[in-house]
């Protein structure tokens, strides 16, 4: 991929830079400590959510005259086991690779716009006054990958327009791998439900062999009906609400990245923090008085 082939270059370019520099250039005090960024935490939200719907099923459950009635271990493999198997054959093992790393940061607590168009001004700041060789220790220190390949190449000296062009190439590749993680989750939230439907159908099935006998048509109808809730419950409360969740999390993200975009290429022309301020004023239309 072009990025790839861009760190390559970018490591060799360094060594050979920083041999002819001799000793990396001391840094003032002020500025010696890396930029900080929120690191990769819970979202209390996601978990609250998921949580309160847990709660409320158990609640439910147990407040029936037989609270084991609701677990069925046959019906509970049915519906899963179809759905992953549907939902491979629809899409591929790549994708399903794909939904479980955006799954992961899905869960954790997002970063701000706000504070990404923060960090890149105190870039900036740091890059005037220091060189960009300050962005090499900044590099080291941030989580983002994204942010941390913008960074490298500007401390490169690689040209504002090719790191643009980087960037977005990188930022399509995320896209790109976002949408296929909602399409997967949307998908098993389609073929969930018709699997508990399917459970149910066999269900009633056994249960018509059952007429001569009165007495076990109601366990054998609760039984038959499980499936169909265990269809409900992973479309509803798990499948569809992370999918809206991904989509929501995805267009936040793509609007970071293209506020570091546009971060890394003012700094990467040397212009100063007020100019890169006004610049990314754009991307919060609703905060400019």
């Amino acid at each position: 991929m072009p990025c790839d082939t861009v760190r390559m270059e970018r490591c060799a370019r360094v060594g050979t830079r920083l041999e002819s520099h001799g000793t990396p250039m001391k840094l003032n005090k002020r500025i010696r400590r890396p930029i900080s960024l929120r690191h990769s935490r819970i979202d209390p939200a996601v978990m609250l959510g998921l949580g309160c719907v847990g709660m409320l099923l158990a609640i439910g459950a147990l407040g029936s005259a037989v609270p084991s009635s609701y677990f069925d271990p046959l019906s509970l493999l049915l519906v899963l086991g179809g759905t992953l198997g549907a939902t491979l054959t629809q899409c591929s093992s790549r994708d399903l690779l794909f939904t479980w790393r955006s799954l992961q940061q899905g869960f954790a607590l997002p970063s701000s716009p706000v504070e990404r168009a923060n960090a890149m001004l105190r870039l900036a700041a740091d890059t005037r006054r220091s060189g960009v060789l300050v962005l090499e220790q900044h590099s080291q220190a941030v989580r983002d990958r994204f942010l941390r390949l913008g960074l490298e190449l500007t401390a490169d000296g690689t040209k504002a327009e090719e790191i643009g062009r980087v960037l977005e190439n990188e930022l399509r590749c995320s896209e790109e791998q976002d949408s296929r993680a909602v399409t997967v989750l949307e998908t098993m939230g389609t073929y969930a439900p018709a699997m508990g439907l399917i459970g149910t159908l066999l269900g009633l099935i056994q249960m018509l062999q059952l007429l001569d006998k009165p007495t076990q048509l109601g366990p054998a109808m609760g039984l038959a009906l499980v499936t169909t809730l265990y269809g409900a419950m992973l479309a509803n409360c798990v499948c569809l609400p992370l999918a809206g969740k991904l989509r929501s999390r995805m267009k936040e993200q793509a609007l970071i990245k293209r506020i570091t975009i546009e971060g890394m290429q003012s700094i990467a022309r040397n212009e100063n923090a007020l100019a890169l301020e006004q610049k990314l004023q754009s991307f919060f239309p609703k905060m400019v008085a």
